[in-house]
């Protein structure tokens, strides 16, 4: 699928800052048949935003050229919760593997980046992630009634 191209649950986007607001456009769309209510849907587009920002500014340092597919879809054998998931081809990133920033004791102590994964694991019920080939795979699955 070129980037920029939408199929029913999924997108395909090109690594760039501009593409998060597409992201939000699409994830609009979808959400909307998918019914998962306020508190639902308002966490899974801060994940998807945290995610899909990471990418775009970690995950191909020196290139313009990267891209990243996100997908989104209930699971009905599973009480409705819903999967979304992200793929990248950029460098190897595992972030279940990646340790919580240390609490800074001040203010001025604290150090900008590093909460963005634990705020995602704040909301999700599982995070699994996986290489596959020269793929980033990364799927996050949020509970009905829970955020």
């Amino acid at each position: 699928m070129p980037a920029g191209e939408a199929g029913a649950n999924r997108i395909e986007l090109p690594a760039q800052p501009d593409s998060i607001s597409r992201l939000w456009d699409w994830l609009a769309g979808r959400l909307g048949p998918i019914e998962p209510g306020p508190e639902l849907s308002h966490a899974i587009r801060l994940c998807a935003e945290e995610i899909a920002t990471n990418i775009v500014m970690h995950a191909y340092p020196g290139r313009a050229d990267g891209t990243f597919a996100v997908g989104l879809e209930a699971d009905p054998a599973a009480d409705g919760a819903v999967r979304l998931s992200f793929e990248d081809w950029g460098i190897p990133f595992d972030p279940t593997a990646h340790a919580p920033a240390a609490a800074a004791g001040t203010v001025a102590e604290a150090e900008i980046g590093g909460l963005g994964i634990p705020l995602v694991r704040g909301f999700v019920q599982q995070m699994a992630y996986e290489r596959h080939g020269a793929a980033n795979r990364l799927t996050l699955v949020f509970a009905r009634g829970a955020s």
